[in-house]
């Protein structure tokens, strides 16, 4: 049990770290824009580079942060119906949810995001634009935010169930 727990923890603070550390990344994109913003209208210079690299930031943020707002539980639920059900109709309903929708989807984005950045990097891909920055970094970050995420459903998969099971509902 102790070890179980301990398993969970990790995950848990694995998820909150790479969140913390990825919620660093609108940090860069403001001042990237704001950089925009100065050398575009005071020096009309504007540059090649700020907008695909706080796409890339943004998007990189917005996949690495879903493990952590699942932790959480800041995900988009339809409360109005669910929160009338007593709690354990509402574990088995995210037990069954986890095991039907979400562990297979996740599991098929990481399969599909670790082809989509392998093949990335094999011909090095980058942006058609003139700056033309590579895009393989920002693909091979799906497939470990996806991961993520999926070690975080098991984590609330794994709670759930030893909660229904305890009966301590």
């Amino acid at each position: 049990m102790e070890k179980r727990e301990a398993v969970l923890r990790a995950i848990d603070s694995l998820s909150e770290n790479a969140g913390k550390i990825v919620s660093w990344f609108m940090v860069l994109c403001v001042l990237f824009i704001l950089y925009e913003v100065i050398m575009r209208y005071f020096f009309n210079d504007p540059t090649r580079w700020v907008f695909e690299t706080t796409l890339m930031l943004w998007g990189a943020y917005f996949v690495m942060v879903t493990a952590w707002t699942h932790k959480v539980g800041g995900h988009v639920a339809v409360d109005i119906i669910y929160n009338r059900f007593p709690l354990r109709v509402r574990l088995t309903l995210d037990l069954v949810f986890c095991l039907v929708l979400c562990l297979p989807w996740i599991g098929a984005l990481v399969i599909g995001g670790i082809d989509v950045a392998a093949n990335a990097w094999k011909i090095k891909e980058c942006t058609a634009s003139p700056w033309g920055p590579p895009v393989y970094p920002i693909k091979t970050v799906l497939p470990i935010a996806f991961t993520l995420l999926g070690l975080q459903c098991l984590t609330k998969f794994v709670r759930d169930l030893v909660t229904l099971i305890r009966g301590k509902v």
